[in-house]
C-alpha cells in the first residue's frame, strides 16, 4: 500500500507528470517514496482531466440565480446597511433584480462573499474624529490622581436598535448611532 501523500506533494508530482516529455515513472516513484502504481494513476487522471477538458471528480451543478452583478449589489447593500435582515435582503434583490430567491440561497451568497454575522459595535454618529485624536494626545500625559471618572450606566432607555449586523469576516460590524441623552 502506498504511503499518504501531502498535497504539496501531489501538487509537485502532478506538475512532472504533466510535462510534455515522458518522464521515467519509477524515478519519480523512488524520489516521492511512493509506488509506481501511485504516479501512473496520477498522470491518467492528468490526461483524462486534459481529454475531457473538465474535472470528472467536480460535478457541474445548478447554475446559480445570483449573477456577478447581483453579488456586487448584495455586498454594497450589506456593507452600507449593517443591520439588515436576511429577509430585507430578499426584498432587495427583488426590487432591484425582479427576482426573488431563497433565504438558503442569500444565506450561502453571504457565507460565500465572507461577511459573517456578529454583534454590533455602536459609534457615536456625532463623534468628530480630529477632536478624539486630539483629547488622545492630551491625555497621555495625566496621572492616575487626575481622572475623575462618573458612571452614568443607569439610564438605559429602550431604543429599539438590532443587536446583530453583518461585516466582512476578520471586522467589526460598526453602526453610527445617534446618541440620547436622558432627563435624569
Amino acid at each position: 500500500m502506498a504511503p499518504h501523500l501531502s498535497p504539496r506533494e501531489i501538487a509537485a508530482i502532478d506538475a512532472i507528470v504533466a510535462q510534455p516529455h515522458h518522464p521515467d515513472l519509477h524515478e519519480i516513484a523512488t524520489k516521492f517514496n511512493t509506488t509506481y502504481e501511485t504516479i501512473r494513476y496520477r498522470r491518467y487522471q492528468i490526461r483524462v482531466r486534459t481529454a475531457l477538458g473538465w474535472d470528472p471528480r467536480k460535478k457541474p451543478g445548478r447554475l446559480s440565480i445570483i449573477t456577478p452583478e447581483m453579488e456586487e449589489a448584495v455586498m454594497e447593500h450589506v456593507l452600507r446597511y449593517v443591520d439588515v435582515y436576511q429577509e430585507e435582503i430578499i426584498d432587495f434583490l427583488n426590487d432591484e433584480f425582479g427576482i426573488q430567491p431563497h433565504q438558503t440561497i442569500v444565506s450561502r451568497l453571504l457565507k460565500r462573499l465572507d461577511i459573517t454575522h456578529k454583534r454590533i459595535k455602536a459609534v457615536a454618529a456625532e463623534q468628530n474624529q480630529e477632536l478624539l485624536e486630539q483629547w488622545y494626545d492630551d491625555s497621555r500625559f495625566w496621572r492616575a490622581d487626575q481622572i475623575v471618572t462618573v458612571d452614568e450606566s443607569a439610564f438605559n432607555e429602550y431604543t429599539g436598535h438590532r443587536k446583530y449586523g453583518w461585516a466582512l469576516q476578520g471586522l467589526p460590524a460598526e453602526m453610527k448611532i445617534l446618541l440620547k441623552r436622558g432627563p435624569k
